[in-house]
């Protein structure tokens, strides 16, 4: 997406002419305009609020996902094209998906991208016993996620680097605020796949998982941030403080999306 600006991004949108602008990439289509855009979304089996591609048929268990990729030295960069399609398709066939969250980052209100999951055992004794064997884990990797558990035993696991940067785009200035941009890089995938061999012995060999599973809903996703006024508040849907650069590491169907909510509600 190299040397596409904002602006020229909304008018493709608002016309419908998006797909004119990007070639195929990674055998992904890009969607046509903002409706397509919302639909890529909508069709997807397993996504979050800014889910990108499709789940497909072909990883469906833990031994099905890549081999371990080796950890980056902090800081670490966002992951790579190539690196999204090797290992993030495969963990959204495990119902992974990729959400965002809301944080102060120097000084700076910034909403990145996040891994996450959602895992609904028997009781609320045997999440926290997946947690603590989760905790050892994540003591090795020096990598630690955001957990919460409900009463009903549900518990959410969110992935993201907080030291990481964007190739090109961050100034290689470390005293510079802007150096640093919170996102998914490989040590988040690294401790989703550890955390998914984990997840399998609990649920497989253990027996400790409830029969049915949380299915992220990526229209439900969207709906519900379209109404959240403190997400707008936030300016989830303008592009960050920075400049327009971020956008060249977005996906496009997410892009799409976000620029066409902004237009439609102004």
């Amino acid at each position: 997406m190299q040397g596409i600006g904002l602006r020229t991004l909304q008018r493709g949108v608002a016309s419908g002419r998006t797909a004119s602008m990007f070639p195929r990439r990674n055998g992904f289509k890009f969607a046509r305009g903002p409706a397509a855009a919302a639909a890529v979304l909508s069709r997807s089996k397993s996504g979050g609020v800014l889910d990108v591609y499709a789940s497909g048929d072909s990883i469906k268990t833990v031994r099905d996902l890549p081999p371990l990729p080796k950890a980056p030295k902090y800081p670490c960069p966002h992951l790579t094209d190539e690196e999204v399609v090797q290992y993030l398709e495969p963990l959204y066939n495990l119902s992974w998906y990729l959400g965002v969250r809301a944080m102060k980052w120097n000084g700076q209100i910034r909403i990145p991208l996040v891994l996450a999951k959602k895992m609904d055992f028997l009781t609320f004794d045997d999440a926290l016993k997946f947690t603590n064997e989760l905790s050892e884990i994540v003591k090795t990797e020096k990598h630690h996620p955001q957990i919460n558990i409900a009463p009903s035993g549900r518990l959410s696991l969110e992935l993201d680097t907080h030291t990481a940067t964007i190739p090109g785009v961050c100034p290689p200035n470390k005293d510079d605020p802007l150096h640093i941009y919170p996102g998914v890089t490989l040590r988040d995938v690294r401790l989703a796949i550890l955390a998914e061999q984990l997840w399998d012995k609990y649920r497989n060999e253990l027996k400790l998982a409830k029969d049915v599973q949380f299915e992220p809903n990526p229209t439900r996703k969207l709906q519900s941030v379209r109404k959240n006024a403190d997400y707008r508040k936030l300016g989830f849907f303008r592009p960050p403080s920075f400049g327009d650069d971020m956008w060249r590491n977005v996906k496009f169907e997410i892009l799409a999306y976000m620029l066409s909510e902004e237009i439609n509600t102004r």
